[in-house]
C-alpha cells in the first residue's frame, strides 16, 4: 500500500510594503471620487474599428478588485499597465508610477522590494535551494505575476520552467517530465492556476507557493494538490499568500463560507463559539484595514487556546481553522525557511501539520469526491449568499489570464 508524505499547510498574511499601501489608497480614493468611472466611460467610446464601439467593459468597481489583486502580487504589475492599459489606472497612481517605467514597453521587470509576496517569495526560494534539492512550484492566476517571477529567478540565477495558457498540449508534458526527473537542471515551475491547475502531476517538487488565490475555493484546492500526490516521497510544504487586510484576506474569508457552507454560517453565527463569519461581513471590499496583523485572525474571535491542535485532511471551513495552529511571531517561528522568509514581511500565519500516514490512492479518490460536493454546493449556494456576492461579481466578471 502506497501512503502519502507528511506535509504541512501555511497561510501566510504578508503587510503590504509602503509603496503598495500608498499605491492601494490611492485606488480606493479615485474610485471614491469616480475617477475611474470616468476613464472606464472613456475607453468604450474608443472605436475599434471604424463605426464599430467597443465591447462594454466591467464596471469601475469589479476592474478595481482585479487591479487592487494585482497590486497586492507587485506593484510592477501596475507599471506595465501604465504602458498596455493607461485608461484602467487613475492619474495619481499613473503620476506615482512614472519613475519606474521600463524603458522597453513590452518588458516585465521585477522589483522585489516592492512587494511583500514577491520579497517572501525571494528569500524563501534562496534558503530551500541552499539548504536542500527540492523543487518548487509557484501558482499564480495571472500570466503578468508568472512574468515578475520569471524576472526574480533570472536575477538570482534560478533556472526555471513556465507553463501558461500559451504553453502547447505537447509540450506541457514535457515541461512536466523535466521538472520530475532529478537530473534536470530546473528547480522552479512557475505555473498558471488556470492552464495547470487540475491533473498535473509534479511530484518532482515537494514546496507548492500559491502565490494568489481564486474566488472558488475548489481552485485552490486543485492547484495546491499538484505536487502532493501519489508517487510523492519527500515531505511536502503548501504556502498559501495574502496581503493583510486587504481584497485578498475578503476572498479568503468568503472561500471559508464557501467551504463551510452558507446555513452551517449563519448557525455559528448565532451561537457564542467565536466563528463570527457571514456573508455581510465580506461585502465591505475596499476597505484597506493597516491597523491588523491578520482580519480574518479577528473575525474568529479566537483566543488561541487550541493552537497546538490540528485537524485532519479535511477542507478548511470556519471550524477548523480555529484547531490550525496560529503564529505572530514568524521571526522566531520554529521552522527556519518561514523564519528568514518572513521575518518583517509576514504578520500573521495559519498553520497545519499532517503527520499521520495517508492512503495514496483513497486519498486522490476522497479529493475528487470533495471537489464534486464543492462544486455542487457552489450551485446549490441559497439567496442570502447570492444576494451577497451580486455586490461586487457580475456575469461580466472574471479574471482573465492577460
Amino acid at each position: 500500500m502506497q501512503y502519502l508524505p507528511p506535509k504541512t499547510e501555511c497561510t501566510i498574511f504578508c503587510v503590504l510594503t509602503d509603496m503598495q499601501r500608498n499605491l492601494y489608497e490611492l485606488l480606493l480614493a479615485a474610485l471614491k471620487e469616480d475617477v475611474l468611472l470616468k476613464n472606464a466611460q472613456e475607453g468604450d467610446s474608443k472605436k475599434t474599428k471604424k463605426g464599430e464601439e467597443s465591447k462594454r467593459g466591467k464596471s469601475p468597481a469589479l476592474s478595481l478588485l482585479t487591479t487592487l489583486k494585482k497590486l497586492c502580487n507587485s506593484p510592477d504589475l501596475l507599471i506595465e499597465m501604465t504602458v498596455r492599459k493607461p485608461d484602467s489606472l487613475p492619474d495619481s497612481v499613473i503620476t506615482e508610477l512614472k519613475p519606474y517605467k521600463s524603458k522597453k514597453s513590452s518588458e516585465v521587470v521585477c522589483h522585489a522590494d516592492f512587494s511583500s509576496k514577491v520579497a517572501f517569495t525571494r528569500t524563501l526560494l534562496l534558503k530551500i535551494f541552499k539548504e536542500s534539492d527540492d523543487r518548487v512550484v509557484i501558482v499564480s492566476m495571472y500570466k503578468q505575476t508568472l512574468e515578475v517571477l520569471a524576472s526574480l529567478c533570472k536575477q538570482n540565477n534560478i533556472k526555471y520552467l513556465q507553463l501558461d495558457g500559451e504553453t502547447s498540449i505537447k509540450k506541457r508534458q514535457t515541461l512536466v517530465d523535466r521538472l520530475n526527473d532529478p537530473r534536470g537542471e530546473e528547480t522552479v515551475m512557475l505555473l498558471s492556476s488556470k492552464a495547470g491547475g487540475v491533473g498535473l502531476n509534479l511530484i518532482g517538487a515537494n514546496h507548492l507557493i500559491l502565490f494568489d488565490g481564486s474566488w472558488n475555493p475548489a481552485d485552490d484546492a486543485q492547484a495546491m494538490a499538484r505536487v502532493w500526490r501519489p508517487g510523492q516521497k519527500k515531505e511536502c510544504f503548501i504556502y498559501r499568500l495574502l496581503c493583510t487586510g486587504t481584497v485578498e484576506e475578503k476572498i479568503y474569508q468568503r472561500q471559508l463560507t464557501k467551504t463551510a457552507l452558507s446555513a452551517r454560517v449563519v448557525e455559528q453565527k448565532k451561537g457564542t463559539d467565536g466563528s463570527n463569519f457571514s456573508t455581510s461581513d465580506l461585502r465591505d471590499l475596499f476597505k484597506l484595514r493597516t491597523e491588523t496583523i491578520c482580519e480574518t485572525h479577528d473575525l474568529l474571535g479566537c483566543r488561541c487556546a487550541r493552537r497546538e491542535k490540528t485537524f485532519g485532511n479535511s477542507k478548511v471551513t470556519v471550524d477548523e481553522l480555529l484547531q490550525w495552529e496560529h503564529v505572530s511571531d514568524i521571526e522566531n517561528y520554529s521552522n527556519s525557511n518561514i523564519a528568514k522568509a518572513g521575518g518583517g514581511r509576514a504578520s500573521f500565519m495559519f498553520l497545519k501539520r499532517t503527520d499521520t500516514k495517508t492512503n495514496a490512492c483513497e486519498d486522490e479518490k476522497l479529493e475528487v469526491e470533495k471537489d464534486e460536493v464543492l462544486f455542487d454546493d457552489l450551485r446549490g449556494v441559497d439567496m442570502e449568499e447570492k444576494e451577497g456576492e451580486e455586490a461586487y461579481e457580475d456575469e461580466n466578471f472574471e479574471y482573465e489570464e492577460e
